[in-house]
């Protein structure tokens, strides 16, 4: 989704690569929505789709422009995830613009999720009340690296690592923060003759520690076996 804020218009749009080097998509109406601003003098200049999941402009067989640099709201497995990246949810379900969830490493090389709505910011995971030594993470550090592996291990310079339900190799994996605001590890698993996303993993398990997700001015609340979300109308945020 490298123009999930701007979407392109009608059905003529089109994704081309120039002469020049630079992979472009327009619109309808031909005008630029989206480009990697790459510019190269060679003729074996080239685009190519891997099995990993990431998508490369090679120059003479040298990467000078990937996918796996700029993620939206998923990470795949050894996908390198830095200072430089972010994971930002999706609005909803059917609107992929940015949403007001992301995970980030801050100044400090901790890894965070955030909620943002532009009215005001919280950080919701690790527990704001923790310090970060206490839910085992390491400040100050240089570099800020994070990456899950194909067998569904996840580590971060910061100290934070986990394993997925099902750890080992085999099944496709990936690592997405939902519209909701958690983030998870899913699995691709066969049920018949189907294949289906299975959480394998996930940082928060009580949904209402969450903050927004129950949409504004609304109430989280849990019953036996889910969450109940309740509007409470004349209400406003101080």
């Amino acid at each position: 989704m490298a123009n999930r804020d701007e979407p392109v218009n009608g059905k003529h749009s089109e994704l081309s690569l120039h002469k020049d080097g630079n992979l472009v998509l327009t619109d309808a109406g031909r005008y630029i929505i989206w480009s990697t601003q790459t510019k190269s003098n060679s003729s074996s200049i080239k685009l190519q789709l891997y099995n990993s999941g990431n998508l490369i402009l090679h120059e003479q067989g040298n990467p000078v422009w990937q996918s796996f640099d700029h993620p939206t709201d998923t990470l795949l497995p050894n996908q390198l995830f830095t200072k430089n990246t972010q994971l930002v949810s999706s609005r909803s379900s059917t609107n992929y613009s940015s949403g007001f969830y992301k995970l980030y490493f801050d100044t400090d090389g901790i890894l965070w999720l955030q909620y943002n709505n532009h009215k005001m910011t919280t950080i919701y995971w690790p527990h704001p009340s923790l310090l970060p030594w206490q839910v085992g993470r390491y400040q100050y550090l240089y570099s800020q690296r994070a990456s899950l592996d194909s067998e569904g291990r996840f580590n971060s310079t910061d100290g934070l690592g986990f394993l997925s339900a099902d750890f080992g190799y085999g099944p496709q994996r990936m690592m997405k923060i939902d519209m909701d605001g958690n983030l998870r590890v899913y699995s691709l698993v066969k049920h018949g003759s189907t294949w289906e996303w299975m959480v394998k993993w996930q940082a928060v398990s009580l949904s209402c520690r969450i903050h927004g997700v129950c949409g504004p001015n609304s109430l989280c609340t849990y019953s036996q076996h889910s969450s109940n979300h309740t509007l409470i109308h004349s209400y406003s945020f101080l």
